[in-house]
C-alpha cells in the first residue's frame, strides 16, 4: 500500500537517517535544500542539529513509548520537554507535601481529641483587656481613615498635571505605600483584637 502511494507525485518526501555517510557539505547542502522544499518532509534522524536546521515540528517517541508533538526544531522540543518535567516534578512535590500535611493534620486532631479527652480542666479562652478594648473600637475608624487618605491621593496620581511633576509623583507613591503599610497592620490587629473576644 505504501509503495502504491509513494509510486504516485506528491509533494512529500520521507527520509529515515538520510545524514549517515555525509560529508559536511553536503550535509549543508541537503539541510538548506530541504528548508527550501515546498512540501512536506517526515525525516526520522538522530542527528539533532540537522533537524534543528530545517524542521517546523517534531514528533518525539518518549518513555512509555507516548508520542509528543511540539513545534520548532528538536532544540524547542527538548526545552519544552525540560519545562514539563520540571511542571511534573513540582506537581509530585505539591502532591505530596498535600498528602503529608493532611496525615499531620489527621495525626493533630486525633493529638487534640485524646488531649481533650485527657484535660479535666478547660482552659480559658483570653478576652481583651481595657485597652484592647479602646484599640479595638477605634480600629473600624482608622481603617477608614486610611482608605480615604489612600484613594485621596490616588485621585491626585491621576490628575494630568502631576503626570509631568516627577517629584510630586515620586511624594504621592511614598505616601501611597506607606498608608498601606499602616493599614495592613490594622487590618491584622484588628482580626488578632477581634479573635480575643469582648
Amino acid at each position: 500500500m505504501l509503495a502504491c502511494l509513494f509510486s504516485h507525485p506528491s509533494n512529500v518526501l520521507v527520509l529515515d537517517e538520510p545524514t549517515n555517510d555525509l560529508d559536511m557539505e553536503t550535509l549543508d547542502l541537503l539541510a538548506d535544500l530541504l528548508a527550501e522544499y515546498n512540501g512536506t518532509v517526515i525525516a526520522v534522524s538522530h542527528d539533532r542539529a540537522f533537524l534543528d536546521s530545517f524542521a517546523t515540528g517534531i514528533f518525539a517517541i518518549e518513555e512509555g513509548g507516548n508520542v509528543f508533538e511540539a513545534t520548532g526544531g528538536y532544540t524547542d522540543y527538548e526545552n519544552n520537554r525540560k519545562i514539563r518535567e520540571k511542571e511534573a516534578a513540582n506537581a509530585a512535590r505539591i502532591a505530596e507535601e498535600r498528602a503529608n500535611s493532611q496525615r499531620s493534620g489527621a495525626s493533630a486532631n486525633l493529638q487534640s481529641t485524646q488531649n481533650a479527652q485527657i484535660s479535666q480542666n478547660p482552659v480559658k479562652k483570653k478576652k481583651r483587656s481595657y485597652n484592647e478594648e479602646r484599640e479595638y473600637a477605634a480600629l473600624p475608624d482608622k481603617i477608614e481613615k486610611l482608605e480615604a487618605e489612600i484613594a485621596g491621593f490616588q485621585a491626585e496620581l491621576a490628575k494630568p498635571e502631576v503626570y509631568t511633576d516627577a517629584k510630586r509623583i515620586v511624594e504621592l507613591q511614598k505616601e501611597i505605600a506607606d498608608r498601606e503599610s499602616e493599614l495592613e497592620k490594622a487590618y491584622e490587629r484588628y482580626e488578632e483584637l477581634d479573635l480575643l473576644g469582648g
